[in-house]
């Protein structure tokens, strides 16, 4: 690698990583599911296993390493977004030491410089969310999965890897399905030993016990059977999700040129041939890089064997959003360097400006997303200040009472930024329009027509104040004042 490579390389990967730290200076108002993980995380242990954790759909491995956090730190929104850059920093440490036992210094760097500028990275290196130690478990477990490629292998490699896919599999449930990816692949491998195919299906069997009992025990999406937010139109959209997480480019220019209507159509096409271009060229190393196209064609097998799985459950229930991808950015990263690598030696190293041109596009996207979250998504601060600084004794706060699910959690979550916590009471959205006078409601991530329903307590003869905070979604949180 030039010099001056070495230098653009450096300067991306500084920018990535300032990008990922700026969460630690600044403070806005957490948005609803950080505002849930931090009072799940408030909760005493027996409460937060019970009332949360049960009712959540998530595994309970981050939301633990949360509560030890705050416990220890407090749940300031700098000091809680401050775990997920730690475990951020954490996982560029994991990249560089365990990438340099598989790959030269150069490749190693490349392939981090490409993580650290993707959006993912630096978007939930600030999140109070899962995302950041997902991503690290990811990295360890990637890497950790090569070794197995590598012979002899010491035998505490089997033990970490084992910890690494359990520990994945108890964040996040797209982590689950990614530990189970290795693990189907290590069990083809191993086809023809008993002994650590045994091993694997038992490893296998304890990533499956959380989820047992998160399913036979607690709701885990109303056993399963939970229609989310989320809209597919097949396949096309499951592999449009993952470009929107892996290359975000893709999907503005495709919607720039074919609109909303077709623009997952054309961005699965486009994505999918780049992969398949990615691939062929990351399994065709010189003669000398002969366990680099080992490992390009065990980490292709690892990205379309989890791609085809998720959009197998997409058909049945869709659960893709761009955030749970970031579970393949290790092994994209390392692909598309190992196939830039490639390139060079038929392109005469135009790949490597290409790829330089890729990163720097990448910030960019970064960068306009930080912006916009910088300006909060949800201001639940600025909703509670206004009532404080508003209301008055014999005054009747109403929170929006969402289902028969987590209520004490969503209560907490109604009083979580107000300074003296006024008495909540629960109200449907239907019984809004008939409040009388002297009543605040408290509107939390809701998608109702504000003024609407404003407009309806008007006509029956109310004073009515709607209060929008500053905010990314200009809906997202509201207050109406009833006088």
């Amino acid at each position: 690698m030039q010099k001056s490579e070495t230098y653009f390389l450096g300067a991306i990967l500084f920018c990535g990583l300032a990008m990922a730290c700026s969460g630690l200076v600044l403070s806005y108002s957490y948005w609803w599911d950080e505002l849930y993980s931090v009072v799940g995380a408030r909760l005493s242990m027996a409460s937060m296993m019970s009332d949360f954790i049960m009712e959540d759909v998530h595994p309970p491995f981050y939301q633990f390493a949360l509560k030890l956090w705050i416990t220890a730190f407090g749940d300031g929104e700098r000091t809680t977004r401050a775990l997920s850059t730690l475990f951020s920093l954490m996982t560029v440490l994991a990249f560089w030491v365990l990438g340099r036992r598989h790959f030269h210094k150069a490749t190693t760097l490349t392939a981090l410089t490409v993580m650290v500028s993707c959006s993912l990275f630096s978007y939930f290196a600030q999140e109070t969310r899962s995302y950041s130690l997902l991503l690290l478990l990811t990295t360890c477990s990637t890497f950790l999965y090569l070794d197995s490629c590598r012979e002899p292998t010491h035998r505490i490699k089997p033990v970490l890897l084992a910890v690494s896919l359990l520990l994945l599999s108890l964040t996040h449930y797209f982590g689950l399905i990614y530990s189970g990816t290795i693990i189907l692949l290590l069990l083809v491998d191993a086809r023809r030993d008993l002994r650590a195919g045994i091993g694997f299906i038992l490893l296998g069997g304890m990533c499956l016990v959380w989820p047992a009992i998160h399913y036979l025990y607690g709701d885990i999406g109303s056993r399963t059977g939970q229609n989310f937010w989320i809209e597919t139109n097949g396949i096309a959209t499951t592999v449009a999700t993952v470009s929107d997480g892996l290359t975000p480019q893709l999907n503005v220019v495709s919607e720039a040129l074919v609109g909303a209507g077709l623009k997952d159509v054309l961005t699965a096409v486009v994505f999918t041939a780049l992969l398949l271009l990615v691939i062929l060229f990351s399994t065709k190393q010189r003669q000398t890089e002969a366990r680099q196209s080992v490992y390009g064609r065990k980490l292709s097998l690892v990205l379309v064997t989890y791609i085809a799985l998720i959009a197998f459950i997409d058909l049945h229930s869709p659960i893709s959003t761009h955030r749970n991808f970031i579970v393949l950015l290790p092994a994209f990263s390392i692909l598309i360097t190992l196939a830039a690598q490639a390139l060079n030696q038929a392109l005469f190293n135009l790949a490597t400006p290409a790829l330089i041109l890729f990163m720097i596009s990448n910030l960019a996207v970064s960068a306009l997303l930080l912006r916009n979250k910088t300006t909060p998504i949800e201001n639940h601060r600025a909703a509670a200040q206004y009532i404080e600084a508003n209301l008055s004794p014999g005054d009747v706060f109403y929170y929006l009472d969402r289902s028969d699910k987590l209520q004490k959690v969503h209560k907490l979550m109604a009083l979580y930024y107000f300074e003296e916590k006024p008495e909540p009471n629960p109200i449907k959205q239907q019984h809004i329009a008939a409040l009388s006078h002297n009543a605040f409601v408290l509107l939390q991530h809701h998608s109702y027509d504000v003024e609407a329903l404003a407009a309806e307590l008007i006509k029956n003869g109310q004073q009515v104040t709607v209060f929008n905070p500053h905010q990314k979604s200009a809906t997202s949180v509201s207050v109406i004042e009833i006088r």
